[in-house]
């Protein structure tokens, strides 16, 4: 099993060998956004589930600006977001505590 994982790693490698100066600095750079892409995703999908339990206004508020966010910077689609933002406004429609009081 170790070996397996190690010859992986050294196939990976061995395709995306960069030649020049500027191709290794473009690796390192996409390595480097991959995990903070992942990190504010994951962020995103952790926002939700809270949001799941604890259904409250500040919790819903805060959800659609990081979806926003997210979308304004490229790290997910803008119709995503959207989708998104109205999922959750239908999920939490039934939730007394995010309902504005009747006049």
């Amino acid at each position: 099993m170790k070996n397996n994982l190690l010859f992986k790693e050294a196939i990976d490698r061995i395709i995306t060998m960069p030649i020049t100066k500027s191709a290794r600095k473009s690796v390192r750079k996409a390595k480097r956004r991959t995990l903070l892409n992942r990190k504010k995703k994951i962020a995103l999908k952790l926002k939700i589930s809270g949001l799941k339990k604890n259904k409250t206004k500040e919790n819903l508020r805060s959800l659609y600006s990081l979806a926003d966010k997210l979308a304004k910077k490229g790290v997910i689609h803008k119709n995503k977001a959207r989708r998104l933002k109205s999922r959750i406004a239908k999920m939490s429609t039934g939730s007394p505590a995010l309902k504005s009081p009747e006049r």
